[in-house]
């Protein structure tokens, strides 16, 4: 049909950029507005479409990329599971799809190669699904192509977009909204049916303001002043539209009413915070409205939550200004009756949830300081009595979880929000447990181990709720999968810094703790595994000074270490070796414990260390030959060794279970000191033959050597006895002297002589020159006389 068949109204058609009004689209979407000739003029219709062109200026600009989810967002790992994960390809490495479609890989795939020709970047392309090839429809600029299409696929995340990232780029704030239960495939198709909220918002508003309701009547200065160009718009447009439906509140008009509310979609949740130092306090009906149009306003209520938690209906007197919020909290002092606490949290709530709104950093301040001074007030009202958690802490049981996982972002407030956390977390958990509140209980069976370790136990700092969770852990039975998950999770490890908050606290106080008797005994009887976690053992030694019998709790701790150690150097044995992480850890963890455990632990951890360099000496020379080496460094080991065993027995342990420690280390010992001093054996052996062979050889060098000197002695003889012949010649009556003159008798004479020195010599080295020496020297007396 035709628009002019309309008579009774003034239509008009606007086109309206979406990236105009803020919104991640390259797209635009038509506008026909309407108004009924009685309430507009054409002349005020026209005004209303520059009025909704200019509104939209005023929001922020937007990427996709800035709404997409991270990677360990809960929301994107519950989608996951329920896709398909294709092969990997060259162009797009691993994809993910809902369905493992070939037709939409090799459209990506063509997607993918002509941005790269056309010189977009791949890391931002993000393409619509469900358009053809011949549209191009990807975009590389951080804005989507296809409002009406609920299928994008964004290559910088290699996954298709969920339907919360849907709605958040067609304006929707996803965490005001209660999609619980909702899959993504219905959240994507409905994000493609909805309208772009931030558009059709500033065109009802645009078409409310130029209306002639009653008592909204625009003035036409204020009207033009609105249709100016957009750099000449008020700062907060909405603020002077806001002052025109209160008053049209006033009548109860049920338009103006839904325009309140969008005015308030419009302003992100700002709604009543204008850019005055004073807010005007709305009219009565306002609050009354707003409660009316609660379908159509955004929701108070967290994401994910219980029906039960902040999802009710505000409180009629409970302020909406931001800016009164965080007056009332910074004057909470002069406030009477007291602040409700659960207005308190759900205020810090909010701001967390809108960090950069305005005035949300002073509410996150004022707030969490209030809140502490809450649980401070608590505590000291309650100390002494059977419930620790009296009524003026409202909400805070249903809500704790909720707020500290909208607080983990708050980085400026850390200290602040860990503060809050452990003395809530001690609160709720003392009052739980007196009321068996399954809940707070470790096998209550509400929570998943990991879960109560990370929102329970690491939370509690108090020392009364941390002795209350360890007199809760000794009553309660974990075995099988239970213990393993609770062990998992880092549970005992948790346990052991409550013991070491225990041991730092038990020297300031005079305080004893009425069943630690009990408690920390039953350490001693959970299995040798869950023992070995570091420091566990120490700590609850140095906890037992805060119980009526520390000295018999001290000795079962020392049973208690010197087992775990049994087990540790019996394992050692077992596998043949000397170190292992565990142990050292364990060994070093123990040196820190008081006397004596200190003194003994560091003579186990030296043993060890000697065992090991013997058994490294030993290796090395068990491969050589024992005739080249000496033992005497091997003995320096064994004195060592023996020395450690010499040091143990002068410290005096109590428990009888160290006794069997060092029975254990003389048997880890043994096998060592047998090998050492069987190879110190063999090379003693080894050096008495090499002495005896040396003795052997140098004997038969010597007998050689007295041979040699006997056989020259004789030789010598020889000679001597040859050349005294040769001076001589023999006759019928004796012996002449061949040149019987002075020279030839001197010559005689020398010649005797040296045949006197030889005969001396062979008399010496035990020669026998047999009957030479007589004859010769008969001669020679022959011939001299003859002379």
């Amino acid at each position: 049909w035709s628009f002019h068949s309309l008579t009774n109204y003034h239509v008009k058609v606007l086109e309206v950029s979406l990236r105009d009004v803020g919104l991640p689209f390259n797209d635009s979407c038509l506008h026909v507005l309407f108004a009924r000739k009685d309430f507009a003029s054409l002349e005020k219709l026209t005004s209303a479409v520059h009025l909704a062109r200019h509104l939209g200026t005023k929001l922020p600009q937007s990427r996709v990329h800035d709404l997409l989810l991270h990677d360990g967002d809960h929301h994107l790992e519950e989608a996951r599971k329920a896709w398909v994960s294709t092969e990997a390809l060259p162009e797009l490495g691993k994809c993910w799809f809902s369905s493992s479609n070939s037709q939409a890989q090799q459209f990506l795939v063509h997607a993918y190669r002509s941005a790269r020709q056309t010189g977009l970047e791949p890391a931002a392309l993000v393409v619509d699904m469900t358009q053809k090839r011949s549209k191009t429809p990807w975009d590389d600029t951080g804005k989507l192509t296809g409002l009406g299409s609920g299928s994008h696929y964004s290559f910088g995340r290699r996954r298709p977009m969920l339907g919360r990232e849907e709605l958040m780029c067609r304006g929707y704030a996803v965490k005001r909204l209660n999609l619980k239960g909702l899959p993504d495939a219905k959240l994507c198709g409905l994000a493609a049916k909805l309208p772009a909220l931030q558009a059709t918002a500033a065109s009802m508003c645009a078409l409310l303001a130029v209306s002639n309701f009653p008592k909204l009547r625009v003035p036409e200065k204020r009207l033009q002043e609105l249709v100016q160009a957009g750099a000449s718009l008020p700062p907060m447009p909405v603020s002077g539209l806001l002052e025109k439906a209160m008053t049209a509140a006033e009548a109860g008009d049920v338009v103006s009413n839904r325009a309140v509310v969008l005015l308030s979609l419009l302003s992100h949740g700002n709604f009543g915070v204008g850019t005055e130092a004073q807010v005007v306090k709305p009219p009565k009906k306002v609050t009354e409205a707003l409660g009316n149009a609660e379908d159509d306003a955004p929701a108070w209520s967290f994401e994910e939550t219980a029906p039960s938690m902040l999802a009710d209906k505000l409180d009629k007197e409970e302020p909406r200004s931001w800016e009164a919020r965080k007056r009332k909290l910074r004057l909470w002092r002069m406030q009477h009756p007291a602040l409700p606490f659960d207005w308190a949290m759900r205020w810090v709530a909010e701001a967390a949830l809108e960090p950069y709104v305005k005035f949300a950093t002073e509410i996150l301040s004022e707030g969490l300081a209030y809140l502490d001074h809450c649980l401070e007030a608590s505590k000291q009202k309650c100390a002494g009595k059977e419930n620790h958690c009296d009524s003026s802490l409202k909400g805070l049981d249903v809500h704790l979880d909720t707020l500290l996982e909208h607080l983990e972002h708050a980085y400026t407030f850390e200290e602040q929000v860990e503060r809050f956390s452990s003395k809530a977390t001690s609160i709720l958990f003392v009052k739980g447990i007196k009321e068996n509140n399954k809940y707070m209980m470790i096998n209550g069976g509400v929570r998943s181990m990991t879960e109560y370790v990370t929102k329970v136990m690491t939370r509690l700092v108090d020392p009364y709720a941390v002795t209350m969770f360890l007199e809760h852990f000794a009553q309660v039975s974990i075995e099988g999968d239970v213990k393993q998950e609770f062990a998992d999770a880092s549970g005992f490890k948790v346990i052991a810094d409550m013991l070491k908050e225990l041991a730092a606290w038990a020297p300031n106080t005079k305080k004893k703790w009425p069943k630690g008797h009990e408690t920390l005994k039953m350490l001693c009887t959970i299995s040798e595994k869950e023992l070995h976690t570091k420091g566990l053992l120490r700590f609850a030694l140095g906890a037992a000074a805060l119980t009526k019998q520390p000295e018999e709790v001290a000795s079962c701790m020392h049973d208690a270490m010197a087992m775990v150690l049994i087990e540790d150097l019996r394992g050692l044995r077992a596998s043949h070796l000397l170190t292992s992480a565990g142990l050292e850890t364990r060994l070093s963890d123990f040196q820190l414990a008081p006397p004596p455990i200190s003194d003994r632990a560091r003579l186990t951890s030296q043993l060890l260390a000697k065992l090991q360099n013997v058994k490294l000496q030993l290796e090395e020379y068990e491969s050589l030959d024992v005739k080249v080496l000496e033992p005497w460094g091997l003995r320096n080991l064994e004195k060592e060794v023996l020395h450690v065993f010499e040091l143990r027995q002068q410290i005096q342990m109590q428990s009888q279970a160290w006794a069997q420690v060092s029975i254990v280390e003389e048997d880890l010992t043994k096998p060592l000191l047998d090998r050492l001093r069987h190879l110190m054996r063999r090379m003693e052996q080894a050096q008495e033959q090499l002495r005896r062979e040396e003795e052997e050889r140098l004997d038969r060098a010597q007998r050689q050597q007295q041979e040699k000197a006997k056989d020259q002695s004789i030789q010598l003889a020889h000679t001597c006895a040859t050349a005294l012949r040769e001076l001589l010649s023999k006759t019928g009556d004796g012996a002449r002297m061949q040149e019987p003159t002075e020279q030839g008798f001197r010559k005689l004479q020398a010649a005797c002589v040296n045949f006197v020195q030889a005969r001396n010599k062979c008399q010496t080295l035990g020669a026998n020159p047999g009957g030479l020496f007589e004859e010769a020297m008969q001669m020679a007396r022959q011939a001299a006389q003859h002379f």
